[in-house]
Parts: C-alpha cells; structure tokens; sequence
C-alpha cells in the first residue's frame, strides 16, 4: 500500500474519532483507490478503532475475506513482505485483542476454517498440513484435559513423559521476565542455569520476516553466532513468552549445537497474535499454557498442535504464602481493584458494583484503586474520573508491598474484559479477601474464568458482584472467617509456588525430581 494510502486511512480514523463523520468518509473512499484488498482491511480496522464500542462481528466477514485474499495472492507468489502484512491484518490488535468480542477468543469457525485449510498456512506452520473443511469443526479445537464439565475448574496438568534430566538449562526471552519470579530464583539450585534476555542489537535474529521466509522458502534458519556457545553448553533451552524468538528459534536447525530439548511457555497475549502459527511445534518438546482458555485459543487455530508437541497447562509460579496476613482495621468494607490504567480492565464496572451495594446496604462500602492512574484521553476516561470524585473512590497508585497493602482489603475485584488469569485476584484470595470476578466477557467463549477459578467467584453482572459480597460478609464488614479461610486454602493448594514449581520442574527440568 502507497504511503498516500496509508496517510488517507489513518486521516480517516483521526477524522471519525473527533466526530468528522463525512470527512472520513471522503478519506477512506480515497484510500480504497489503492491496492483494494489491504486497503479495505484497513479501512474496517479504521471503522473499528473509531468505534471501540463497536462488535468486530459487523466487519469480520470483509476483514477475513480481504485479509485471506491478499494472504493465498503473497504466498502464491512468494512475497514473505506481503504475507507478512496480511498476517497482521488477520491478528490485527483491534480485531485479536478486542476488549469484548475476537475471532480467536470465541472461536470463529470462519477464522478457524481459513487456518486448517489455507495450503499457504500450512507453509508457514512449517507442516503443509490441511484438513477438508467438513473436517474442521471436529478438528483440534480442544484437550480432553482442557474441557471444563459443568463449572468445575481445570486442574494444573503435566503430560506424563519420560524427560531427560536437564543439568544446563538456558532460559531466554526477546520480551520480559516479568512472570518469572520465583523462577529465576529457583532453578539455579536444581542446574547449571544461564539466563538472557536479548539485547536490541540481537534481536535482528529474531524478525518475523526472516522467518517467514524461511517458511515459502521451506529452509531451516542457521544457529546465530551470539548465541552459539550458549547452545552449544544447554541441552534444555526454556524461551519465555511465545513471540519471535520462540518462532525463530522453532525453526532453526540445533543438530550443529547438539540438539538440546526447546520448551516455550505462552501466556494469553501471545495466544491471540500470529506468533504460534510461525511456531514449528514439532520441534518443540513441551509447551506450557499458564490457563487453559489460553490452550483453547492456541488449538483452535494451530492445526495439529496437540499432535505436534505435549501440551502442558501450569499455572504462574508466585509465592502466595507471603500474602496470608491478617486483616487490618480499614479493611472493613474495602473492595480493592489492582490495575486499572486500561479499557481492558473496565474499572467503570467495578464503580457500577460499588453503586449497587450502596443501593442494596446502608453500609459504608468503599473502593480503593491500587496502580499507575490511566493517561488516555476520551468520554469513558472523562465520565470515569467524574464518577470516582461522586463515589469518593481512593487511589493509592502504584505500590510494591502488595501483602501489606491487601491487609487493608475485604474484596478483591475483577472487573476486567479480558484477563490471562488476574494475578491480583489470586494475591488477594490468599490474603484471605473475598474473590469476586466478572466473567470476563472478552474470554468467556474459551472458558474464561470458570476454568482457572471455582465457580462461585465468578459473577456476571455487577448487580451479582454486589449480592455476592453481601452475603459473604459480616456485620464488621469483613470477608466470613470461613468463607475468607476457603479462598486462602483454595489458592494456596492450587496456585501456591510451592505446588506449581514441581510441577513446571517435571516439564523443564525432567529426570526424577
């Protein structure tokens, strides 16, 4: 697309934000001009991002219609660029990580569809796989483990299989380590463990174009030289996050440094992008899921995931012990929210739960917010400003002694659209709070929340929240000692490092533990 194509397009999303409704329309018939398929794409992308309110669902038939077309034209003719830029129309954040509806999150059978039998696809995968289109519907979309009957949680599972013993594991990222405490901590007393986190000028290596490439070209990527003798020494290599490097280093060919075992874990923003279709899963020995609505995503739009690697699901390793404090006094009728500088998070919802037990008790509930404030401009910035002032809500910011700050909390909230698991709510139940958590709207065709937590957490309307709170409190307006000691118990059995470490040392680890 020219750069006046793509001047016009984002013109046009500029101009329908402020209100400009004919102006954009001008602007986005002008950008139509150019290559029609990407162009039109963008164009309902614009439409959208202009209407964040809006349903994906009213575009999707033309997004993947357009998407598809300009994706089986590059790859017919071998444009790794192109393809390049049809898979992030596909994925496109406005479409993949909507804050109510996405394709990959409610399992749209027509995305699913183009992805099992797409020959193009099937090339980048690295597999060339298809399946015929009567066959999709019944074709990897889910894990017997992985099925949620009736609103059981899904418990933490390990495939069984004999694993070496890793004795030099190398632990990378081209992302962040933000999930790996205590991790980073651990391993060292169990091997040899060197830890890198790619610099800028190394990750070059990890370009998805290049990637791409290597896929139409149907050809293994070479060993880079910065990370040569790393892998020469590692005969376990854990990469955290499943982005560029995990797709990277998938399809590198590691018989030169001797072919030590590759793990990746993916979290939930990972699972929503085009990162595990460029993923060559049969050369990875184990993937780990940190929630199973994360699996769910994953196998419903990589064919044959589950045939090509070992699907593992462990929950975040965080010490949850350390937040079993007792309660202080100004946690009588505290409901707290962690996190909420983000749409995603909807911290409008938690004010709605605050004014229905207002309306419903003459108590005096109260919210505290717990984060960095957000910085994003707009109405629902504007009217939730106003509304905080009107309810008295309290913000304490950004805090790092978060055991101590949820001594002062009855109710841990989460109002959010979309989550990968909440960490804040698993925090708070074991410091004995309340756990109340929307059904997170965005997640719910994958399972949503019911899959990590008991169901009685869960609510799906405010005015839910509010009842639940209520009848789980006392006069004193704290959490019921019994109710408060079943949450703790339940998360500390479940999620507690000192239950999920074994676990992720059987998958990385391997040997007898």
């Amino acid at each position: 697309m020219s750069k006046l194509t793509d001047t016009l397009v984002k013109a046009g999303y500029v101009a329908a934000n402020q209100g400009h409704g004919a102006i954009s329309r001008m602007l986005w018939k002008g950008a139509s001009m150019g290559d029609q398929a990407r162009s039109q794409v963008l164009l309902d992308l614009s439409r959208l991002e202009a209407d964040p309110d809006g349903s994906y669902q009213e575009l999707a038939p033309n997004w993947l219609e357009h998407a598809s077309v300009l994706l089986e034209r590059a790859g017919a003719q071998g444009d790794a660029a192109q393809v390049l830029e049809a898979l992030k129309l596909i994925f496109h954040p406005t479409i993949e990580q909507g804050l109510n509806h996405s394709p990959i999150a409610e399992m749209d059978p027509r995305l699913r569809n183009y992805l099992f039998t797409s020959p193009v696809v099937a090339r980048l995968r690295g597999d060339g796989a298809i399946v015929e289109p009567a066959q999709v519907a019944t074709t990897g979309v889910d894990l017997p483990w992985a099925k949620a009957e009736g609103n059981q949680v899904v418990s933490a599972h390990v495939v069984q299989a004999q694993r070496p013993r890793a004795e030099h594991l190398l632990v990378l990222t081209d992302t962040n380590f933000n999930f790996m405490e205590p991790i980073i901590g651990y391993w060292p007393q169990k091997a040899q463990v060197r830890i890198r986190q790619l610099g800028d000028e190394e990750l070059d290596f990890c370009s998805v174009l290049q990637t791409i490439t290597d896929r139409l070209e149907n050809r293994d990527t070479e060993v880079p030289e910065f990370l040569r003798k790393d892998l020469q020494w590692a005969d376990t290599v854990y990469v955290e996050w499943g982005s560029a490097l995990a797709a990277r280093l998938s399809g590198t060919d590691l018989t030169s440094v001797g072919s030590p075992r590759l793990l990746v874990r993916v979290h939930k923003f990972e699972a929503f992008t085009m990162m595990p279709l460029l993923t060559r899963w049969e050369n990875v020995s184990d993937l780990i899921t940190i929630a199973p609505p994360v699996t769910r995503a994953l196998t419903s739009t990589v064919l044959g995931v589950a045939e090509r690697t070992r699907i593992n699901y462990v929950p975040n390793c965080m010490d949850l012990a350390s937040f079993k404090l007792s309660k202080l006094q100004p946690a009588a009728y505290s409901i707290m929210l962690v996190g909420y500088d983000r749409l995603v998070k909807d911290p409008a919802w938690a004010l709605d739960v605050l004014e229905q037990l207002r309306q419903l008790s003459d108590k005096p509930w109260k919210l505290t917010l717990v984060g960095e404030a957000p910085t994003a401009g707009g109405s629902y910035w504007d009217s939730f400003n106003q509304r905080c002032q009107q309810l008295g809500v309290q913000s304490l910011g950004y805090r790092s002694d978060m055991p101590e700050v949820l001594r002062k909390a009855t109710v841990i909230l989460s109002s959010s659209m979309v989550e990968g698991v909440h960490i804040s709510v698993q925090q708070g139940a074991a410091s004995g709070c309340l756990p109340v958590v929307r059904n997170w709207p965005g997640l719910a065709s994958l399972g949503g929340p019911e899959t990590i937590y008991p169901a009685d957490w869960v609510v799906d309307s405010p005015r839910a929240a509010a009842q639940r709170i209520l009848d789980n409190t006392n006069e004193s307006g704290l959490t019921k000692p019994e109710v408060a000691e079943q949450a703790s118990q339940w998360t500390l059995a479940n999620l507690d490092a000192q239950v999920t470490l074994p676990l992720l040392d059987q998958v990385v680890l391997g040997g007898s533990q």
